[in-house]
C-alpha cells in the first residue's frame, strides 16, 4: 500500500479534489469530504470484531509525520485491548460534565443575589411611593 505525501496532500487541497478517505496504512486516513472545510485524520481499527472509527485531528493542526506517530500509539493501544474510540467518548463527556458542573455552581449564588435584589426594589418601590 502506498504512503501519502505531503507533496500530494498539498496538490489535492489546492486542486479542491474532495475524497472520502486516501490511506496512508496502520489505519492512518485522510479524508476530505464536500462538508469539510479542511482535510481531516481518522483513525480505523477492529475492536472486538467491529469497525470503529475516530477523528484524531485536521491537516491543519497534525502534520503528516505526527498523525502516523499518533496512529502508530493507537496501534499499540488497541493491540491492548483498549477501545480508543470508546476512551476519547468517555474523556470527552467527562469535561463536558465537568464544564456543565462548574456552570451551575454559580447559579445558586446568583439566584441569591437575584432575590435581594428584588427585595430591595420592591421595598424601593414602597418607600418611593409614599
Amino acid at each position: 500500500m502506498a504512503k501519502l505525501s505531503d507533496i500530494q496532500i498539498k496538490s489535492w487541497i489546492s486542486k479542491g479534489e474532495r475524497f472520502e478517505g486516501k490511506s496512508d496504512g496502520d489505519g492512518l486516513i485522510l479524508s476530505y469530504r464536500k462538508d469539510f472545510s479542511v482535510p481531516v485524520w481518522r483513525f480505523r481499527y477492529r475492536f472486538s470484531g467491529k469497525q470503529r472509527v475516530m477523528n484524531i485531528g485536521t491537516y491543519g493542526q497534525l502534520s503528516l509525520s505526527d498523525a502516523r506517530k499518533l496512529a502508530k500509539e493507537l496501534n499499540a493501544r488497541v493491540a491492548l485491548g483498549h477501545d480508543v474510540a470508546a476512551e476519547k467518548q468517555e474523556r470527552k463527556a467527562d469535561s463536558v460534565a465537568k464544564i456543565e458542573e462548574k456552570k451551575n455552581a454559580f447559579t445558586p449564588a446568583c439566584t441569591g443575589i437575584l432575590l435581594c435584589v428584588e427585595k430591595a426594589s420592591l421595598l424601593w418601590r414602597r418607600s418611593a411611593s409614599c
